[in-house]
């Protein structure tokens, strides 16, 4: 996995064989990036399922001004905190293990706001019309706590088959976008509860 943009473009990220991980592509990552771009600089992101810290770091390199890397397996960590130290970022960021669902309950408590929030919950491995994504989950967290800056976005990867219904109080739907099995989703905060 390389870094496709940004001061730190072309650098490669360690990444390693951990169950349950699947770093995003490079292809994907690039239309993500492409999407939001204007958001990016000067942005304090939070990345939620961090795995090897793809996303995070790409934001880092694009002109983020901080990431915080919510990511509960201890090897994943691991990989993070020595991709962070190789490309000189240890000093814009932050590693919490923990569950990200708790992360976000605590980031929001201690008042830490952000401008972009990744999420990239594990796919389901069989999901069925009865199966709500992790995702959909932590998006309502996230639109009932108050960890989002005003015009700030939520950025979700997952799978396109995922039974996927969201209406929020605080957040709003800006755009879909499909890359085979992937599906990107970003909402943005945009107004307040009634």
């Amino acid at each position: 996995m390389r870094i496709i943009a940004g001061e730190l473009r072309g650098r490669i990220l360690k990444t390693g064989k951990v169950e349950g991980t699947r770093p995003t592509s490079d292809m994907v990552r690039e239309s993500l990036f492409n999407v939001i771009a204007g958001a990016v600089p000067g942005a304090r992101v939070l990345d939620l399922f961090a795995g090897f810290g793809g996303l995070g770091i790409e934001a880092l390199s694009r002109g983020a001004v901080s990431a915080v890397f919510v990511e509960k397996n201890r090897r994943c960590a691991d990989i993070i905190r020595e991709n962070l130290d190789a490309l000189g970022l240890a000093g814009r960021s932050r590693i919490m293990m923990i569950d990200a669902f708790r992360a976000v309950e605590k980031l929001s408590r201690t008042g830490e706001k952000f401008h972009i929030v990744f999420i990239d919950a594990p796919y389901h491995k069989k999901p069925d019309a009865h199966t709500v994504s992790p995702n959909q989950n932590l998006l309502h967290i996230i639109d009932n706590s108050d960890i989002l800056e005003a015009g700030g976005l939520v950025v979700i990867e997952r799978f396109k088959k995922d039974r996927f219904e969201f209406f929020g109080r605080k957040l709003s739907f800006l755009k879909e976008k499909e890359y085979g099995d992937t599906c990107l989703a970003v909402y943005r905060f945009d107004k307040q509860p009634e």
